[in-house]
């Protein structure tokens, strides 16, 4: 009996976390200029892992942007679970970032001056957390990059520096991570490799993961897709 209501419980949990991390955008637009005006369909995002897919320059890392609060819309509300996070002022919004959503970049954003475990400090110390040397080995492990602490990020090869990305992205571990073009410079053997691991890690860390991408091969690694 005992052993069921463990169950019940663990998935009444697992079905609101998923409700609180639900995304959704309504009448959402972006200009960057006069001349060129992004307008988004109206979606909910409540299955994940979610491809959001379509060619260059109809606004996808816009999108993702947007999503993550580096962009503010011009018109139209985005939610994250019951935030508002359109209407938040910009230091509200780094804070919901840091502590909610990881960020896998298309270029990837390493300070240079700072060794691998340095950059992971850095981002748990910007989340207003205590940099934990223990939860960054544990993870660089789980990642195949546990000899590669004091390494600098930009001495490593291209999938390590993939890998690192994605560790940056998910040491403060978030409950949403968003990733932007993850495999567009990659072979198929690694573009498979890193889908994988991001996906696996989204699982370990119970985080919903949307990409957003161009790359057709990401159809058979994720049944969910959007098209814009």
């Amino acid at each position: 009996m005992l052993h069921k209501n463990i169950l019940s419980i663990r998935f009444v949990i697992s079905a609101i976390t998923k409700v609180l991390y639900m995304v959704s955008l309504s009448g959402v637009a972006f200009s960057y200029s006069k001349q060129k005006t992004f307008r988004f369909p109206n979606f909910t995002i409540d299955q994940a892992p979610l491809l959001i897919l379509g060619p260059s320059g109809v606004g996808k890392t816009t999108l993702l942007h947007l999503i993550a609060g580096f962009l503010s819309p011009q018109e139209g509300s985005i939610r994250i679970g019951e935030r508002e996070v359109s209407q938040l002022k910009p230091s509200q919004m780094d804070r919901f970032r840091g502590r909610h959503i990881g960020m896998v970049f298309q270029q990837h954003h390493f300070i240079r001056s700072l060794d691998l475990m340095g950059n992971l400090q850095l981002i748990q110390y910007l989340a207003g957390k205590s940099p934990s040397p223990q939860a960054i080995k544990a993870l660089l492990g789980q990642l195949g990059l546990g000899e590669h602490l004091t390494r600098n990020p930009y001495a490593m090869s291209q999938g390590e520096q993939q890998r690192a990305a994605i560790a940056m992205a998910l040491i403060n571990k978030p409950s949403l991570i968003l990733a932007d073009e993850p495999t567009s410079s990659l072979d198929d053997e690694n573009c498979h490799a890193v889908v994988k691991l991001l996906k696996d890690q989204a699982l370990a860390h119970q985080a919903d993961l949307i990409i957003i991408t161009h790359d057709q091969r990401l159809k058979g690694e994720i049944s969910e897709a959007i098209t814009l």
